[in-house]
């Protein structure tokens, strides 16, 4: 299997990772706001074994975003936002 190319974003989220001693790096993506509580609740059994890991959400449509945001805020979790960030 042939990994894709190395982007801005994949540079970004490497580096970032690598400097806050984050892995591994679990991807979900075309969230949905129903579905964000049990990404979290999964997530979080991960954590339970690999408490270094990283979350990334990655919503398929940008209004979506804000919702997704506002969510991992009030389960007072940390967030970071590719999209200020990397570009």
């Amino acid at each position: 299997m042939e990994l894709p190319s190395e982007t801005p974003l994949s540079s970004w989220l490497e580096g970032e990772a690598r400097r806050q001693g984050r892995s591994p790096i679990v991807v979900a993506g075309s969230v949905v706001a129903p579905r964000n509580r049990w990404r979290l609740i999964a997530f979080g059994v991960v954590q339970g074994e690999h408490p270094n890991a990283l979350l990334v959400l990655a919503p398929r449509k940008p209004e979506r975003f804000e919702a997704a945001a506002e969510f991992i805020h009030e389960s007072r979790r940390k967030i970071l936002t590719a999209a200020r960030s990397w570009r």
